[in-house]
């Protein structure tokens, strides 16, 4: 029923625009010999105004152009560093990832480990040596804190 009616509905279109359809024969225009002569008269001015026209047209065009080119690069300006810090931190990241992973596996050769050991039996043995244990003593006396305080009373006192 509704296709019936789509019909109908387009049939009544279709016959009132050939109603008001223009006519497709064009008369010829009669002009007078006044109007002819008019018209030599203001065809170098229209000529004139049908290049100003134009010279009009391809300004406006170019500076529409130039400001879609401007819109453009603006909004490139204002993505490039939201796509450049995305891109920033995801390769930051994936560096830190893959460096944590390479020293792990650096870190348990047997390399390393004879290094470790090595440098582990020197600080003991400065520490537990000769002379370690006692730079350790003059490094940690409790005695400085009580040096420390005494200086620090000196001080107060004569700064008055």
């Amino acid at each position: 029923m509704a296709t019936f009616v789509r019909l109908g509905i387009m049939s009544w279109f279709v016959s009132n625009m050939a109603v008001t359809a223009a006519p497709a024969k064009k008369k010829p225009v009669d002009m007078s010999p006044h109007a002819s002569q008019l018209l030599a008269t203001l065809e170098p001015a229209l000529c004139l105004a049908s290049h100003g026209q134009q010279l009009l047209r391809r300004a406006i065009l170019s500076l529409l152009n130039i400001s879609l080119l401007a819109s453009g690069v603006v909004r490139l300006g204002l993505i490039a560093p939201a796509y450049l810090y995305q891109a920033a931190t995801s390769t930051l990241y994936h560096l830190a990832h893959s460096s944590r992973w390479a020293i792990r596996r650096l870190w348990n050769t047997t390399q390393v480990k004879r290094l470790r050991k090595k440098i582990e039996f020197e600080f003991f043995t400065l520490i537990l040596g000769a002379g370690g244990n006692n730079l350790f003593l003059v490094i940690f006396w409790p005695g400085w804190y009580i040096i420390g305080l005494a200086g620090f009373a000196l001080w107060t006192w004569y700064a008055k």
